[in-house]
């Protein structure tokens, strides 16, 4: 079992339609939004099962699977519309919200990689990623896929 911490910075851009507590909202407003840029600071707290299906004392190949829940520290978007100078002063231009809220078990992760160690005590891991969201977040209830590269170091207590 594998648990940690990690602050991330997600930036985006989408169409209103997958904005979904906005999109109907906007489909009765006689301006045209183009797209929102977003960009959400977030805790993540993954909570995975490793298995190691191969290797030897110093390298193992691995799978992990498991939920992350995503504690939403700030969330900040930049309305895109098609002639920004003709839109009324009460439509939004740029949102920003602290603490929009907590999202548990929000997202299914999924990993592969390798460990090797350098040290007696002490590993890299390299260890590609996706998480798939099963449900929705942030003040725009959008569903947040994410995928990248996650490079740790790894200390082994002594027996």
């Amino acid at each position: 079992m594998q648990i940690g911490a990690i602050w991330s910075s997600k930036s985006y851009e989408a169409g209103p339609e997958a904005y979904h507590s906005w999109s109907d909202a906007w489909k009765y407003r006689n301006v045209k939004l183009l797209g929102i840029d977003g960009e959400c600071k977030v805790l993540d707290l993954p909570i995975n099962i490793r298995y190691d299906f191969s290797g030897n004392k110093r390298t193992k190949w691995f799978a992990s699977t498991g939920f992350t829940s995503l504690l939403m520290l700030s969330e900040a978007y930049n309305y895109n519309y098609v002639y920004p100078n003709t839109v009324p002063s009460d439509y939004p231009r740029y949102v920003e919200k602290d603490r929009s809220g907590n999202h548990f078990f929000s997202t299914v992760n999924i990993s592969f990689g390798f460990e090797r160690k350098f040290l007696p005590q002490l590993s890299y891991q390299v260890e590609p990623y996706l998480k798939v969201p099963v449900s929705e977040i942030g003040i725009g209830k959008v569903n947040l896929y994410s995928k990248g590269i996650m490079f740790s170091l790894k200390y082994h207590f002594k027996k």
